[in-house]
C-alpha cells in the first residue's frame, strides 16, 4: 500500500494488489495516517486552496472538504496528519509569497465539528524541502523537530505540544551543535514513548549521521542525550527510522543500524536491497518525496462513521509580522549580529507596507 503524487499533481492510491486509484487532481501536498482499525486517514491540499479529508476502510471511502487555504498569498510546503485519541491533528507549514524565507507552523485540532488552532513557531529557512517532522506518544503529546536553514547556519530544534495545557513549548530546544551545518531531521516515538531523533551533519567528505534520544521515564527523564552510534558517512543524506518488533532501525543508503535496547546500543549491518518493513511499522523518512506514516499508539479506536467536518466556515485572523517579532526571530536563529544588518532594511520596508493589516488564514 502506498500513495504516489506525480509531477502533474495527480494523487494515486496503490493497494496491496498493485491496483491504482486516483484520489485527487491538482494536488500540491498530502499526508496520511493509519489508525488501530487500519483505517487510512488522508488529507491533501489542491492548488486552488481546497483542503480535502478522506477516510478509507477497505472498499468504503468517506470524504469532506474541511478547509480553504489562501494559496494566492501563501505557499504551503508541507502538511501532516495525526489521529490522537479520536481527534484529527493537522500541522502544516507555509511561507508568504512576499518573504518566502520565513516559515510559519500552525496546528489545528478537530473534534466533533469543533476546532482549536495554535501557532507553533516561526523560523528562517532558505530551502523548500521538508523542514519539520512530527510524531506523537501514547499520552497525546506531539513531538516536533524543525530545521532552520540560512546561508551560513543550519540547526535542528525540538518542540512539543502538551494536550493537557493545550500549548506548545515557548522556548524550543536546539539539539544540533552550533558549529556544524545540520539538515534532514527524522523523529520517531517508539512503543515505550522514548523519542528518537536523527539528522545529518554536512562535512567536507559528505554527510555524517547524528542521533539523540529522550526518555519519558527513569533517571534521565526528559533529557536529550547524545548516544554513540556506528559511524555512517554518505554522499546523499538519506535515512529512515522505524520501529519493528520492538527494535529500532535506522536505514541509510548502504548501512542498517539496529538497536535492541531502545537506542542505548547500536550495531551496524550492510543493508539488504529488499528491506521488508511491515505496513504497521512506524517509519519516518527524510526524503523530499516522502510523506510520514503515523500510526495511532493509543487504546482508543477511531470510529468510521464520520460526519462531514465543517471547519471551512470558521475563520481566524492572523496579525502580520511586526518589526520586533521578526528581529527577535532572526536573533534566535542567527548567532552573529552582522548577518542581520543586510536583512533589516528589507524587513522594515515590508513591515511598513503591511503594518496594521490583517490576513485570513482560512477564507470561504
Amino acid at each position: 500500500m502506498k500513495f504516489l503524487l506525480d509531477p502533474e499533481g495527480i494523487l494515486r492510491y496503490i493497494n496491496s494488489s498493485e491496483n491504482s486509484e486516483i484520489l485527487g487532481n491538482n494536488v500540491s501536498i498530502y499526508d496520511y495516517a493509519i489508525d488501530l482499525d487500519n483505517s487510512i486517514h488522508l488529507v491533501y491540499l489542491q492548488n486552488s486552496g481546497i483542503l480535502n479529508y478522506k477516510i478509507k476502510n477497505g472498499e468504503k471511502t468517506t470524504e469532506a472538504m474541511i478547509g480553504k487555504f489562501d494559496t494566492k498569498s501563501n505557499l504551503y510546503n508541507q502538511i501532516s496528519i495525526l489521529i490522537i485519541k479520536g481527534k484529527i491533528n493537522l500541522i502544516y507549514s507555509f511561507t508568504n509569497v512576499v518573504n518566502s524565507n520565513i516559515v510559519t507552523l500552525h496546528h489545528v485540532v478537530i473534534s466533533n465539528n469543533t476546532q482549536d488552532r495554535y501557532n507553533i513557531i516561526r523560523y528562517v529557512s532558505k530551502k523548500d524541502y521538508l523542514s519539520y517532522v512530527v510524531d506523537n506518544d501514547s499520552n497525546g503529546n506531539i513531538h516536533l523537530f524543525y530545521n532552520t536553514v540560512t546561508d551560513n547556519f543550519s540547526y535542528i530544534y525540538y518542540t512539543y505540544f502538551n494536550p493537557y495545557k493545550n500549548q506548545w513549548l515557548n522556548n524550543p530546544i536546539k539539539l544540533s551543535s552550533a558549529e556544524n551545518h545540520c539538515e534532514y531531521p527524522s523523529i520517531l516515538v517508539d512503543h515505550k514513548d522514548i523519542i528518537h531523533g536523527i539528522w545529518w551533519e554536512r562535512r567536507t567528505n559528505g554527510y555524517i549521521l547524528k542521533y539523540k534520544r529522550m526518555s519519558t521515564f527513569g533517571s534521565d527523564m526528559y533529557k536529550w542525550l547524545d548516544i554513540n552510534i556506528p559511524t555512517v558517512i554518505q554522499n546523499v543524506p538519506y535515512s529512515k527510522i522505524y520501529n519493528k518488533n520492538g527494535n529500532i532501525y535506522i536505514e541509510c543508503s548502504e548501512r542498517l543500524l539496529i538497536s535492541y535496547d531502545s537506542g542505548i546500543h547500536w550495531t551496524k549491518e550492510v543493508k539488504e536491497n529488499d528491506s521488508n518493513i511491515p505496513l504497521n511499522a512506524n517509519n519516518h523518512s527524510n526524503l523530499e518525496s516522502y510523506n510520514t506514516q503515523n500510526n495511532e499508539n493509543t487504546d482508543d479506536i477511531i470510529e468510521n462513521n464520520y460526519a462531514p467536518i465543517e471547519f471551512h466556515n470558521n475563520k481566524i485572523e492572523q496579525i502580520l509580522f511586526n518589526q520586533e517579532e521578526i528581529i527577535l526571530l532572526l536573533k534566535n536563529v542567527l548567532d552573529e549580529q552582522h548577518l542581520l544588518e543586510s536583512r533589516i532594511s528589507k524587513i522594515e520596508e515590508l513591515i511598513k507596507s503591511q503594518r496594521g493589516g490583517f490576513k485570513k488564514l482560512f477564507s470561504s
